[in-house]
Formats: C-alpha cells, sequence, structure tokens
C-alpha cells in the first residue's frame, strides 16, 4: 500500500511535545503515534494528522495509562481507543507469533498495513510496514522517516493488522527469515524411466543326507566267564625267572675247558 506521508517521531514540530500526561516527549518515545499518524493518512489521503494531533485526540480521551492501568503520568497507548478514536482504521487483529509469512501474505492483498513490535538498540519500537515486495517486506521507521526492510529489526514481538474488513489468512507455514520468491525452473514433461531390475540367480543348495548312526542299548546282562579246562591254552603264562646252582655252574665252565684244552694245544703247535 502506497505511504502518503513518511513523518518522523523527531521532526521539530512535536519532537518536544509530551505524551499523554507524561513527561515523556514525542521525539523520544512516539513511534508508535508516528506509525498511527502516518496509516491514518494512508488511509484517507485527504487527511493530513500529525503524530501531534495524534496524541492530543488519544489524551482526550483517555487513550493513554501508566503501567499500572492510571492515567497519572500515562504515556502507554491504549489499543482499542485506536479504533475508536480514529474510525478509518479498522482494526483486524493482533498475532503475537512472529510470522513474516502471515505478515507478508496479509499486505499482499493490498490496502492493509501492519504496525509491528520490534527491537530498536534492545529497546521496545514500532514500525509501520506498509508492502509485500518479492524480496520481503518493508516498513516506515518512524525513528528517522526512512524505509528499511522489515527483517532489519530481526524478531517481530506483536503485529497489528489494519485494513478492509476482510479477515487476517493465518498461514501455517512460519519462515525463520524475510519470504522470498524463487524462480521457478523449467519443467521436464519427459517421463522418467522406470529402473530395469534384474534378478540374481538362485543359487541352490546341495543337500547332504547324514546316515543315521545306530544308538547301542547298554546290556544289563551280567557277562559270565566259563572256567577254564586242563586242555586249554591258557591267554598268557607268567615268565618265572630261571635260578642256577653256582657249583653246577663252575663244573660247566670245567667241562668245557677240558673239551677245548686239547684243541688249543694243538692249534699253538
Amino acid at each position: 500500500m502506497q505511504l502518503n506521508k513518511r513523518y518522523s517521531q523527531r521532526d521539530s514540530r512535536w519532537a518536544n511535545q509530551k505524551i499523554g500526561t507524561s513527561q515523556s516527549t514525542i521525539g523520544n518515545y512516539g513511534c508508535l503515534l508516528t506509525c498511527i499518524s502516518n496509516m491514518i493518512c494512508s488511509f484517507t489521503p485527504w487527511n493530513g494528522t500529525s503524530p501531534k494531533d495524534v496524541n492530543d485526540v488519544l489524551t482526550g480521551n483517555k487513550g493513554f495509562v501508566n503501567e499500572k492501568g492510571g492515567y497519572t503520568d500515562a504515556d502507554l497507548v491504549v489499543w482499542s481507543k485506536v479504533a475508536s478514536c480514529f474510525p478509518d482504521m479498522i482494526a483486524q487483529g493482533v498475532s503475537y507469533a512472529g510470522d513474516y509469512l502471515e505478515i507478508f501474505n496479509y499486505l499482499a492483498k493490498g490496502e492493509t498495513l501492519v504496525i509491528c513490535e520490534v527491537r530498536m538498540s534492545g529497546y521496545m519500537h514500532f514500525v509501520l510496514a506498509y508492502e509485500a515486495a518479492g524480496d520481503g517486506v518493508w516498513c516506515l521507521d518512524p525513528w528517522d522517516g526512512q524505509v528499511k526492510r522489515l527483517g532489519n529489526f530481526g524478531k517481530v514481538y506483536s503485529a497489528h493488522f489494519y485494513g478492509d474488513a476482510t479477515p487476517v489468512v493465518k498461514v501455517v507455514e512460519q519462515p525463520k527469515t524475510e519470504p522470498k520468491v524463487p524462480e521457478k525452473p523449467p519443467v521436464d514433461s519427459t517421463p522418467t524411466p522406470a529402473p530395469v531390475i534384474t534378478p540374481e540367480p538362485i543359487t541352490e543348495i546341495p543337500v547332504v543326507e547324514v546316515p543315521e548312526t545306530p544308538i547301542e542299548t547298554p546290556s544289563t546282562e551280567t557277562p559270565v566267564t566259563e572256567p577254564k579246562t586242563d586242555d586249554q591254552t591258557p591267554d598268557e603264562e607268567p615268565k618265572v625267572p630261571m635260578s642256577y646252582n653256582i657249583k653246577d655252574v663252575f663244573k660247566a665252565i670245567g667241562e668245557f675247558i677240558v673239551k677245548i684244552l686239547p684243541f688249543l694245544a694243538g692249534k699253538g703247535k
């Protein structure tokens, strides 16, 4: 959606004005007031409502509260008062999912704007997201009135949707970064042939016949040993050592000598 105004909260025309009943100034803490002002001017191009005008209207309608919900030293915007005090903006819901794709799709419908809560230097800050281009979401930073990428601020803590009466489309998928529209690759219409699978031959395993071994059943009968008779040869006779008489030995030796002496005597000749 086109922005008709690009107000900055630090514009000298309202930078020093106090917010609500507090001592805070628009120049230091008026980022949300400035987003509301730029949004009113975009929905009603003939309307030149400035951040100062938004502050005055909300102050007169108890549009600010303090941290305890009171109206003393109040500088926190009451969101319900924004819709009632400025009916040209139709509030369509708020999301705390931090979903860039949800914001992208909502802005892509056209005639829609989203006030996003982010962080700047560690402090709460509001920017006005107004365009969903092919390469991301673009927003207006009220701190300096410059157009920037929403992704430059990191996480989105809350998103307040404004526009026509069409319900917000909730997308299930949530990207971690800004969505980008990739180029579609050419589609090959040629069907891919199915792979041919050749079955492997099945090797038969020979069957080896194992002969059955008969199981011998031990006999319970006690073997009977028949006695041997006299005419039977004994299996083995014991060997009895021989014994000699010493006299018989010397006698035999003497007889042997007597027999061989003549022989020895003749041989000696």
